[in-house]
């Protein structure tokens, strides 16, 4: 049976069982990019004390074939599973974009919905701790740059890229995406704040990422400044009044 059928049959089968409570399509899949190679990423939840039978009706079986894999929570687990406020929180972004093919306590795709993104709450205090590392970035790569140590400004300027991406989608209330779906991300489901058109920023990065140019760290410095104080991030912008950064 090939990995489509197969699938289809394992939904067919928890659609008809009533101890899955959720049934998720996760990865690539879930999100609706794959390729011939992608495999079928699958997180089931269950009632209590179904767990260990879920397990080995829809996942063991299949781990072998590199076709499924996957795992099974209970509804109680995946309460905590992934939360921002825990270890687990790199998970973030396995959430953003998903549907429960499955969702009979109209509970899990509120759970998906919010570990997809950044609580509202915490968004500022995660936008400014980023926002002040790209800041300190810039300004080593524009320090190094002026005193001729290319390499280290180079480093710098590579440096920063994560921190200017965490601010960019952070301002939103979103995470940055796996770099395999950046692309993908900023095509699809657009920033409504990013200063630049999105295959110009991705050609940016790259130049950034290969060449560490300087004069595009700038244009990065500028546009990140201006957008931010307009979206009330003074005091991090003012912590650094005084500071040659251009």
């Amino acid at each position: 049976m090939d990995k489509d059928a197969l699938y289809e049959e394992l939904l067919a089968k928890a659609k008809e069982d009533p101890d899955v409570l959720g049934f998720i399509l996760a990865g690539g899949r879930g999100k609706g990019m794959s390729t011939e190679h992608s495999d079928y990423d699958l997180l089931l939840i269950v009632r209590d004390g179904a767990k260990e039978a879920a397990e080995e009706r829809y996942i063991k079986p299949y781990r072998a074939t590199e076709s499924v894999e996957g795992s099974v929570l209970t509804l109680g687990e995946f309460r905590d599973y992934g939360n921002w406020d825990t270890d687990e929180n790199w998970q973030a972004y396995n959430f953003a974009h998903l549907r429960a093919q499955i969702d009979r306590t109209g509970e899990i795709q509120k759970l998906i919905e919010a570990k997809g993104r950044i609580p509202e709450e915490s968004v500022e205090k995660f936008v400014s701790d980023n926002l002040g590392g790209f800041l300190n970035q810039h300004y080593r790569a524009f320090k190094n740059d002026r005193d001729g140590n290319a390499f280290a400004a180079y480093m710098d300027a590579v440096e920063s890229v994560p921190r200017l991406l965490n601010v960019l989608f952070g301002r939103e209330g979103r995470v940055r995406p796996y770099n395999k779906f950046l692309e993908w991300e900023l095509t699809n489901h657009p920033l409504a704040h990013l200063p630049w058109p999105p295959a110009d920023f991705l050609a940016s990065v790259k130049k950034v990422l290969q060449t560490g140019d300087i004069e595009t760290m700038k244009d990065f410095y500028r546009q990140i400044r201006d957008t931010s104080l307009q979206m009330g991030y003074e005091r991090e912008i003012k912590d650094w009044e005084g500071y040659k950064m251009e």
